[in-house]
């Protein structure tokens, strides 16, 4: 970690500093604040990648829970589920996904969408999109 301030609690880690490398979990992440509780992780960077879950997001605000993802950014490449989402606003629940994008790609259900409203329940998709 190269940072100015690191303080490593009982039950998590709070890093205040423009570059932390965590090699042993696969993380590299360039920001300003990044707080790692027990249960979940909140991100405030310009650049965060984690390599264990192959999650590449490129955003403001990253809050990763330990049910879902809620990602703020511009850019969210999610590798592990096939997902590539160049959005503003992406949720993604355990049962379901929400999508606020202008872009949206899913190679796993093979499913392309340029929309600006996604959703995708476990049984049904609703596009509200100029495109489909």
């Amino acid at each position: 970690v190269v940072a100015d301030y690191v303080v490593v609690l009982a039950g998590f880690t709070v890093v205040v500093a423009e570059y932390a490398v965590v090699l042993a979990g696969f993380t590299v992440v360039v920001a300003e604040y990044v707080v790692v509780f027990a249960g979940f992780t909140v991100v405030v960077a310009e650049y965060v990648v984690v390599f264990a879950g192959f999650t590449v997001v490129v955003a403001d605000y990253v809050v990763v829970l330990a049910g879902f993802t809620v990602v703020v950014a511009e850019y969210a490449v999610v590798l592990a589920g096939f997902t590539v989402v160049v959005a503003e606003y992406v949720v993604v629940f355990t049962g379901f996904t929400v999508v606020v994008a202008e872009y949206v790609v899913v190679f796993a259900g093979f499913t392309v969408v340029v929309a600006e409203y996604v959703v995708v329940f476990a049984g049904f998709t609703v596009v509200v999109a100029e495109w489909v």
